[in-house]
């Protein structure tokens, strides 16, 4: 908890980072893995009941913004995140989309964002260029519903093999880190085939809240609470864990 955004892997202080005025700061890619041996939950002998997880990637450069980073090449949703378009620097303010933010996204191979921003974006341009958005409007230093954290969840997990999603608030730091923190959790969780699966979970939870850039003690109990949440669904349905997603 309380990382900042700037000690993360691969990360960049503002795209493009050649001189022009930054459309989106504190730029960086998601791992879906433990923080610590930097490998993932899932093994070839651990099955998942939605997808296989495969760890190649591939480094995706993008000379025109002067960045590079990982791009998942694998069955796994590739991650960004970053703060809000043109973040003014103090609050979250209107989400504005121009040519030049599309350009971004699609050079990046972003289709589907998700916002925790609590102001309005124009979505309609966004759907003009076929770019999916799900708003979880959420105050800033504040955590939405466990619920509601599911539901984005479940939106950031069925990004399409091949294409990124963005995660993103105001300046991308708290709000941003909470939900990213809850889906490694909830995507990991994919992965348990067995309640050993299940009981090895905790210390690898642990190590992505110790790492998150979550920065109120609310969302970390709020991340809490989503674990403790999933945990007893997987819990009370023994080996067979696989049954239990259907129910969320």
């Amino acid at each position: 908890m309380y990382e900042s955004v700037s000690s993360l892997p691969h990360y960049v202080e503002n795209v493009p980072s050649n001189g022009k005025r930054p459309v989106f700061q504190n730029w960086a890619p998601v791992l879906l893995r433990t923080p610590n041996t930097q490998s993932p939950l899932r093994t070839p002998s651990t099955p998942a009941p939605l997808r296989k997880t495969s760890t190649s990637s591939s480094l995706l450069s993008i000379p025109d913004l002067g960045i590079s980073f990982p791009f998942n090449s694998g069955a796994d949703p590739c991650l960004f995140r970053s703060s809000q378009p043109y973040y003014g620097g103090s609050h979250d303010s209107y989400q504005m989309y121009t040519e030049e933010t599309i350009n971004i996204l699609k050079t990046a191979k972003i289709k589907r964002i998700l916002s925790l921003n609590y102001e309005k974006a124009n979505t309609p341009f966004l759907a003009k260029n076929k770019i999916e958005f799900h708003h979880l409007k959420v105050k800033d230093f504040c955590a939405p519903k466990v619920s509601e954290i599911i539901n984005a969840c479940k939106y950031l997990e069925k990004t399409p093999k091949g294409e990124a999603a963005l995660v993103y608030c105001g300046f991308g730091q708290g709000r941003t880190g909470m939900m990213i923190t809850a889906f490694q959790i909830y995507y990991n969780y994919l992965a348990c085939s067995t309640l050993s699966d299940l009981n090895a979970l905790p210390n690898i939870v642990n190590e992505f809240i110790k790492n998150s850039t979550a920065e109120k003690d609310s969302q970390e109990k709020t991340l809490k609470e989503l674990f403790d949440y999933l945990y007893k669904k997987g819990a009370s349905k023994g080996k067979n864990c696989l049954k239990f997603w259907k129910l969320i």
